[in-house]
Formats: structure tokens, sequence, C-alpha cells
């Protein structure tokens, strides 16, 4: 059977699992659109069914961009492209910061250069296919282990300036702990994902998105005349 990947550390960043599973998608994923969104991971797998990535959703989809990006999830194990969210390890692992010591700074540094180290190799991997994309969009709360790796890896990437390698870093406001609220969520879904402020905070990304994309029509409008 295979093995249930939960916990915090070096085991659980760097287990063949998980290089096998990332090995995998830098051999044969291609982006899909001009558009990456990158977004967290979540509790609950698939992640497309976890209430933070299907609220989001629906939203994107209601405003008409589901279509247009390529939604990718970033997570302690891996980047992962939606197309990828049902396969093992995607669905058979877990790792909670709240397992952290809070004193524990060594553990959070090694999460942080994990995701460093593999959203820079995704990067530059998967930008060399099928044109790359025009804009990558990173939402994440501010201050997160995610965004501060990320925000260390598009600087490692800076040195290799290219146009394909094109961030825009939305920091969404952390979620405000409410009683109410808090309860709402537990009442509905079980539990409080540490990051319900992606879907609190949708506007933000329907915004940056919809900007990104008419810029984008500009741009080429501007080209073609």
């Amino acid at each position: 059977m295979p093995e249930y990947l939960a916990g915090v550390g070096s085991y659980y960043l760097w287990h063949p699992t998980f290089q096998l599973a990332n090995n995998t998608i830098l051999k044969n994923y291609n982006p899909q659109h001009k558009v990456a969104l990158f977004v967290p991971c979540s509790w609950a797998k698939p992640y497309s069914q976890s209430y933070i990535h299907a609220e989001l959703r629906k939203d994107l989809r209601s405003a008409g961009l589901l279509n247009c990006v390529d939604y990718i999830h970033v997570s302690s194990g891996g980047i992962v492209p939606h197309a990828y969210e049902t396969q093992y390890p995607w669905t058979a692992y877990d790792w909670n910061n709240s397992w952290i010591d809070p004193g524990d700074e060594v553990t959070f540094q090694l999460l942080r250069q994990a995701i460093r180290l593999r959203f820079v190799d995704f990067i530059r991997t998967i930008t060399t296919r099928s044109g790359g994309w025009k804009r990558m969009l990173c939402a994440f709360r501010e201050s997160s282990n995610t965004m501060l790796a990320l925000q260390a890896a598009t600087a490692d990437l800076r040195p290799y300036a290219h146009p394909r390698y094109n961030f825009e870093l939305v920091a969404l406001p952390a979620h405000q702990a409410d009683a109410s609220a808090d309860e709402l969520y537990k009442e509905l879904y079980g539990y409080v994902d540490p990051d319900v402020s992606l879907f609190e905070n949708s506007d933000m990304i329907i915004d940056a998105l919809m900007e990104t994309l008419e810029q984008l029509r500009k741009q080429e409008t501007e080209a073609n005349a």
C-alpha cells in the first residue's frame, strides 16, 4: 500500500516519492494558457475539493477567468498543476505547520528552502515549453512561509532575466480570526483552513488577473497594429 506521507521535517520534504512525482511533472507538463496562477495547496485533498479552492475556482469561473489561466498549487512536497492533483502522492500527504514547535526555526527554513528550490526549478524548466507564460501571478498570504519562499525564488530568477520570467506577487491579507465566522467555517466544512484568506480575498485575485489579461490584450493589439 502506498505510504501516506504525514509529518514535518526533511523526510517529508525530500521523500523519494515526492522527488519522483516532481520529476514526472517537470518531464511532462506543458503550459496551456498565457497566464499561470500559483496558489497554495490545502489540507483537504484533492485540492480542488477543499472549500478554499472550490470557492475560489467558482469565483474565477463566474468571472470568466478559470479557463484563461493555468491553475497551479505550491505545496511542501512540490509544484502541482491542477491536472496532477488527483495523482499519488498529491492526495496522500499532509504537512501541517502547527506540528512544528514555534521555536523550531530550522524546520521553517527547510520548508522555505524546499519551496524556493522547487519553484525555481519548475519555472526554469516549464517556461521553455510552448512559449512559456506571458505572466505569472502568485497569490499567497502576506508573510506566509510560501510567500517568503517565492519572494526569494523570484529574486533568484532575476539574474536570468527573460520575458518569460514575468511575475506578480499578490500578497493577500491574513485571515482575521473571528469567532462567529470561524464557527461558521467549522459548521459548514469541519475546519478552518489556514489559507481561508484565499477565497476571502478572491476579488484581489480576480482584479489582478483581469488587469493582467487586459494588458496582454493591449500588447498583442499594438504588436499587430
